[in-house]
């Protein structure tokens, strides 16, 4: 395994982590918070939340191109293509709906806050397909005892 594959393995771990953990326990309880407790949560959250999750991102977009540049394989592709996806739904629609949620009344909050968690559910599919790939590639490599690298 070399440092690129390495370091891709690494960001999409991480990030495959990081997913859950937002999904599974962050969501759920901005659902039990209201009003301004809620909206300074949501707002605390997001700075502190980008400052882990926007150089794993990068560094998974950067290092997942340049593994597919290196290898060109179909899993490369697919993460590639899985990479893409997150970067769209990110870009245009969970920032998007962030905001909405920090600017949301009373009356919206709950809907907004299930917007943003059914856009956030396509990235954690993402990101697990993204893991499961490369889990599957290294697996496969080291079974077959081929020099087939990993990411």
């Amino acid at each position: 395994m070399n440092l690129v594959d390495f370091f891709s393995f690494f960001f999409h771990t991480s990030l495959f982590i990081l997913t859950w953990v937002i999904q599974l326990v962050i969501y759920p309880t901005f659902l039990d918070t209201e009003g301004d407790v809620h909206r300074s949560s949501h707002t605390r959250y997001i700075k502190r939340a980008s400052v882990i999750a926007l150089p794993l991102m990068f560094g998974q977009l950067v290092l997942s191109i340049f593994a597919w540049f290196q290898h060109s394989t179909v899993i490369d592709t697919l993460i590639v293509a899985f990479v893409a996806v997150i970067w769209v739904v990110t870009l245009f629609f969970a920032l998007p709906a962030h905001q909405k949620v920090n600017d949301s009344r009373r009356e919206t909050m709950e809907e907004d806050l299930k917007s943003l968690r059914r856009w956030h559910s396509i990235r954690s599919t993402s990101w697990t397909a993204i893991w499961l790939l490369d889990v599957a590639q290294y697996l496969r490599s080291h079974l077959q005892g081929t020099s087939v690298a990993v990411g």
